[in-house]
């Protein structure tokens, strides 16, 4: 608990691979985090905030769950209380699929400069050209489980 999102190694490992290693403590931490970010209406930005598509073929209450799916708990391993994510038995795969997008995100940024300026600025104006953002909100804390 408490690695960074994505930690990315200088060099490459014997297989010739840069192996990266993920927090998931700390993302799953920023990602909950971050879908509780939302107040403003749909069409005004958010910083941080993660918002989801408002199409049911592409978006849904299932998807959802799973992005909720589980727990920070205190759990006792070797006479020491630790921080754990739970599922709790529950379906997760959106969230770990989120987790390793945003390490993927955070790689692009960090290794190959990825701007995200730029693509700010596309989005902008395909918005424009569309009429709106197609985008709901989703609130960690109004999805029952």
């Amino acid at each position: 608990y408490g690695k960074p999102v994505i930690t990315m190694p200088k060099k490459r490992n014997q297989s010739g691979v840069f192996l990266c290693e993920i927090g998931t403590d700390t993302a799953k931490e920023m990602l909950y985090a971050r879908m509780g970010a939302v107040t403003a209406p749909a069409d005004e930005a958010t910083p941080y905030a993660i918002r989801f598509p408002d199409n049911p073929d592409v978006f849904t209450e299932v998807e959802a769950k799973q992005l909720v799916a589980e727990e920070l708990v205190e759990k006792l391993v070797n006479g020491k209380f630790r921080l754990s994510w739970d599922a709790k038995g529950r379906r997760n795969e959106a969230l770990d699929c989120l987790v390793y997008a945003s390490a993927a995100l955070r790689v692009s940024v960090q290794r190959w400069q990825l701007d995200l300026e730029a693509l700010a600025t596309s989005r902008k104006s395909e918005e424009q050209d569309t009429g709106g953002t197609g985008y709901r909100t989703v609130h960690s804390a109004s999805l029952s489980l």
